[in-house]
């Protein structure tokens, strides 16, 4: 698993099956609907698939159906290619673009205003309001970060089981 950035992660899987089984596996499990119209959350009773998306060709786009809020649940893009034992499943799994730059802004703000007060602190003059820009900071990043590594645990470990591999 490789990481790119704090909300993007590369997952390769290897299975044995065919990419044709593969995308087959996949599709028995999914909702067709075009990546532009995926709902982040459904409060519906409707019994719905593990995930919605398309596949197309050899490569998919789809999230994970949830039936709560979540603005951390990932897109995961993934492309399926033969290799000498089957198939190789590489998953890019990462937040909404806007979710990201959201939550970058969020934290360069507050990780500017933390380095202005360190620059201009005077150790006489320290009040707790001087510490709240911090507190945020390590908030956002400990909140989005678990959240979004927890989503992202559970959309890559339904579809390692979804193909039967390790992850």
């Amino acid at each position: 698993m490789k990481i790119r950035g704090l909300y993007i992660r590369i997952v390769t899987f290897r299975t044995p099956m065919s990419p044709a089984e593969t995308l087959k596996e996949l599709a028995d499990v999914l909702t067709q609907k075009d990546p532009e119209k995926l709902s982040y959350w459904d409060f519906s009773d409707e019994k719905k698939n593990v995930f919605e998306g398309r596949i197309k060709d050899n490569t998919f786009h789809i999230i994970r159906y949830i039936s709560y809020r979540s603005s951390w649940n990932p897109e995961i893009k993934g492309r399926v290619s033969a290799c000498n034992m089957g198939s190789e499943i590489t998953l890019h799994v990462g937040t909404h673009p806007f979710v990201q730059v959201f939550s970058y802004f969020f934290l360069l703000i507050t990780g500017f205003m933390c380095c202005a007060i360190l620059l201009a602190s005077n150790t006489s003059d320290a009040s707790f309001g001087l510490v709240i820009p911090f507190i945020l900071f390590i908030l956002m990043l400990a909140l989005s970060l678990g959240s979004f590594n927890a989503e992202a645990n559970n959309s890559i470990r339904s579809l390692s089981e979804i193909w039967h591999v390790k992850e």
